[in-house]
């Protein structure tokens, strides 16, 4: 909400209240209303600038944020492989990055070992070929690779590697 404020020339709206420019004012309320959840829009009723808005919203977030990260915490240790590979790899770092937002830094061996002990039976070979790759070699992105490409092997498709089959 931030960058479309910031990239909209509205950010300054919502920060202070006095200086009150009317149109601006009504283009930063009505980008706030149309993004929040239909749930927040009820708290947001009585306001009458988009600075009480937004310190509305700050409040009742921040009031959640304790709650918020154990349940983004409880839902990256509850998280269950489901196909395809990069949907749920984007699911995994859709989460991470949400707790990176609240100041929860995942280290990024954990995020493997989450995606690794998700994997279903059909990958077991795959995880011993990856005990095999160099630590440093052992990154994210690295595996995000090879995992799509170990897909397509166990869905029986072949594999071109830069044009060649």
């Amino acid at each position: 909400m931030t960058i479309i404020l910031k990239a909209k020339g509205l950010h300054e709206v919502i920060l202070k209240a006095p200086e009150r420019d009317e149109e601006k004012d009504n283009k930063a309320q009505e980008l706030i209303v149309t993004r929040v959840e239909e749930s927040i829009l009820t708290y947001l009723m009585t306001c009458k600038t988009a600075c009480e808005m937004w310190s509305k919203l700050n409040t009742i977030f921040e009031s959640q944020s304790e709650c918020s990260v154990h349940l983004n915490q409880q839902k990256f240790f509850n998280l269950k492989f489901e196909p395809p590979m990069a949907k749920f790899i984007a699911v995994v770092e859709e989460i991470v990055n949400r707790l990176r937002v609240q100041k929860e830094e995942m280290p990024e061996k954990m995020v493997i070992a989450k995606i690794l002990m998700s994997l279903p039976d059909t990958y077991k070979h795959f995880l011993s070929a990856w005990e095999s790759v160099t630590p440093e070699k052992q990154t994210l992105q690295s595996l995000t690779a090879r995992l799509l490409i170990e897909e397509e092997r166990v869905l029986g498709r072949e594999v071109s590697f830069c044009g060649a089959r």
